[in-house]
């Protein structure tokens, strides 16, 4: 979504992201992930920020949660990399 400062994009995101976490309150099946791009923040721009909240956000429950631990167990530098966080993200579905 874009448009000029002061449109009302962030009010309008805001209530989309609330409105379906409720959604997901309801269902247990269901889970919901946001981020927010800013380009004033270079940190918030990069896919693999992205993927690292997504992770996150979701990776609390199980699969994703025992795969997110283990993961980090394994990492080398103390970060899972892309590859292994993508799986994380995709196998906890």
């Amino acid at each position: 979504m874009y448009g000029k400062a002061g449109c009302g994009k962030t009010v309008l995101s805001s209530t989309a992201i609330e409105d379906i976490g409720y959604t997901c309150e309801r269902d247990a099946d269901a889970s919901h992930a946001f981020l927010y791009f800013s380009f004033s923040d270079k940190r918030k721009q990069s896919d693999g920020d992205l993927l690292r909240s997504l992770v996150a956000q979701l990776g609390w429950r199980e699969p994703g949660l025992s795969m997110l631990r283990q993961a980090y167990k394994n990492a080398r530098q103390g970060i899972p990399g892309p590859d292994e966080l993508g799986k994380i993200l995709f196998g906890s579905r």
